[in-house]
């Protein structure tokens, strides 16, 4: 793979913004594709210890590489293919370019096991939208203006079973504030009422009301 497209994660989050050599977001996310060209295609499941047959890109009428070291399938030659240049060559000869195919234990893939490319169109609709949500509750079982869950002066306790439950109380506590302050944002749009509740004066409520003294009914009364 060429150095570019290795590196192209640390020149998107770790370069400046006024760095000539950080990328765009569009730049960033056409690199991200071209890596799957480069990337070994599987050939078979893994087997119960997680061994998987993995093919070289450049090998087969699906090749999605041009290789100076694999001679070209007559079937893949009219199809766009990424190239690997002479000068990208590793040398000694790695094993995947005397071999078709190769066996991986889980170990070696381990990193690259994920279903979806890190960041690609299909990682972030999968993975965004709950990996938002966790932050935000991190961000608020540690806010330091209510009951940070990281901060231990707060939880004066001593035993794993007695911090456990003070944690619970803390995360109970901001899951009922965070309610509390749902409830607050909705009541100005809410379809019952459309703005806030406004409590009646004392003398609103009771106008019209008569006051008699403490005394026997009168007469007339009766």
């Amino acid at each position: 793979m060429p150095q570019p497209l290795i590196d192209a994660s640390i020149d998107f989050f770790l370069r400046e913004r006024d760095d000539p050599q950080r990328l765009d977001e569009q730049t960033y996310a056409q690199r991200l594709a071209q890596r799957g060209r480069y990337a070994l295609r599987p050939k078979e499941r893994a087997d119960s210890e997680g061994h998987r047959r993995l093919g070289c890109p450049a090998v087969g009428a699906s090749a999605t590489v041009s290789c100076p070291r694999r001679e070209t399938h007559p079937r893949a030659a009219d199809r766009p293919r990424a190239r690997v240049l002479p000068l990208m060559l590793v040398n000694p000869t790695p094993r995947v370019c005397e071999q078709q195919t190769m066996t991986l234990p889980a170990s070696v893939g381990a990193k690259h096991e994920q279903t979806y490319p890190y960041r690609s169109a299909e990682w972030q609709a999968h993975y965004t939208t709950g990996r938002q949500s966790v932050e935000s509750v991190n961000k608020s079982i540690k806010d330091g203006r209510f009951v940070p869950v990281d901060d231990p002066e707060l939880r004066p306790r001593r035993g794993f079973i007695a911090q456990l439950f003070s944690l619970a109380v803390m995360v109970a506590a901001t899951n009922v504030r965070k309610i509390i302050a749902w409830l607050h944002e909705q009541v100005g749009v809410s379809t019952i009422s459309s703005a806030p509740v406004r409590r009646a004066r004392r003398r609103e409520v009771t106008k019209g009301w008569s006051i008699r003294p403490n005394a026997p009914p009168l007469a007339a009364d009766a």
